[in-house]
């Protein structure tokens, strides 16, 4: 009896410390965004800042992609590998995987400023689409990082490059941004050293990492690298369709208003849509792991079951978070606005509190997908994530055709009614095949 009670205390003090770290990195990270979003929207205009939205939506379509992808496989697979005699096969999948990031970068760079000369260009246009190219293996590496940080519930590590990375990159961009010109491009240049200095410590702490599980001179298991492939290559295709979802609405509106449109709309969505990605991806960090460390490869159903029980009281939760703080924003929007936005950007602050909506009714719909990522056929998704692209790229196009800003807002808005119903039904789904197990 004394030694159940002790196994729990300790059980749970580890736990308490672990979210301590999580939820302290996540608020960091939000005031990081809210800070950085005023002083970016203070030397960026709205035309600048909606190139910057556009640069980033390209940039992003790698983390999208590939890089959530791998972080994903990353974090579900590495309790499998720690409990695994021979665990060589995790190290080695993502050690080539880098090895070909970093080569298929170099070609993207020489393809920037070689595209950029054959169409009549000068070189700064050629910077700027190699910069952006730079950035999108950095942002790839870090994701790869973190998947396996995360896996190991290396809280601490986690964290610290985390909020490194946001901190660093909005005051290099600023700097950057302020002492030449308030240029997209200068903006992306102060990015990318950040996510450098960034890079070197991330591959540090997974050499080290890597130092406490490889077996020298042991053979590779295939069957495990396989596993790997047919876990990741769903979430790739499923992650290109999500990048379509997710920033179909900043190309609607360059296609269809102007940068300065754009600018403004990616002002209030980083505040407000942003603020709970922010959330989810706390929830997903911290619950996640441990999710997938109870029920490990799935063959326990009862375990499974419990899993999926959670998540559902946990997105319950989340959901009266999101009604709550939607209630109170409706009569703070123009305080919020004024707080958060230079004059330029602040006519949209009727849109906030639905902005918000829209974001929390999404992240919600995230959070009950971990119900499909713990099983370890991934395949589910691509379906939900193919609909999803589809239902956003058409109400995005028509609202910025018809209502431009706004439009692209309630569009959104509809769209996160239609994605949470998706995942709550995908959720269910999986709840009845682990029923029926």
């Amino acid at each position: 009896m004394h030694e159940s009670y002790l196994w729990l205390k300790n059980q749970t003090l580890s736990l308490g410390r672990e979210a301590l770290w999580v939820i302290l990195g996540q608020i960091l990270c939000v005031v990081i965004l809210f800070g950085g979003v005023r002083l970016m929207t203070q030397v960026l205009s709205p035309h600048e800042y909606g190139k910057l939205a556009i640069i980033l939506s390209l940039v992003n379509g790698a983390l999208y992609s590939v890089g959530q992808a791998l972080k994903m496989t990353a974090t579900r697979y590495y309790s499998v590998m720690a409990n695994d005699r021979n665990p060589n096969w995790y190290w080695d999948f993502f050690s080539k995987t880098i090895k070909y990031s970093t080569i298929f970068l170099a070609v993207m760079v020489f393809l920037c400023f070689s595209l950029s000369s054959g169409l009549g260009n000068d070189w700064v246009t050629g910077f700027g689409w190699a910069i952006a190219a730079v950035f999108a293996f950095i942002v790839l590496i870090n994701a790869i990082a973190y998947g396996v940080q995360n896996g190991a519930r290396n809280r601490k590590v986690f964290v610290f490059h985390q909020v490194l990375f946001d901190g660093g990159r909005i005051c290099f961009a600023f700097i950057i941004a302020y002492s030449l010109s308030g240029s997209a491009v200068n903006a992306v240049s102060g990015f990318v050293l950040a996510g450098c200095m960034i890079l070197i410590s991330q591959l540090y702490f997974l050499l080290k990492l890597k130092k406490t599980f490889y077996i020298a001179n042991s053979n590779i298991d295939t069957d495990r690298i396989h596993q790997l492939y047919s876990y990741t290559w769903p979430l790739l295709l499923g992650g290109v369709l999500g990048w379509v979802q997710m920033f179909s609405d900043r190309w609607a509106l360059k296609s269809l208003s102007s940068y300065a449109d754009v600018g403004v709309y990616f002002a209030i969505y980083q505040t407000m849509y942003s603020f709970w990605i922010y959330v989810s991806l706390m929830l997903g960090n911290f619950l996640g792991t441990i999710f997938f460390s109870k029920i490990k490869e799935g063959s326990d159903p009862v375990a499974h079951l419990k899993m999926l029980k959670m998540n559902e009281y946990v997105a319950i939760f989340y959901f009266a978070c999101v009604l709550i703080f939607f209630i109170l924003l409706m009569p703070l929007k123009e305080w919020v606005s004024t707080l958060l936005f230079a004059d330029e950007y602040r006519a949209a602050a009727v849109l906030l509190p639905w902005m918000a909506l829209s974001g929390g009714l999404y992240g919600i719909g995230q959070q009950l997908l971990y119900s499909v990522y713990g099983g370890l056929s991934s395949r589910k998704i691509i379906p939900i994530k193919a609909s999803s692209a589809v239902v956003a790229i058409i109400l995005h196009f028509t609202g910025a055709f018809y209502w431009g800003v706004q439009g692209v807002v309630f569009g959104g808005l509809i769209f996160s009614f239609f994605y949470i119903s998706t995942a709550l039904k995908a959720h269910l789904s999986e709840k009845k095949r682990v029923l029926n197990i």
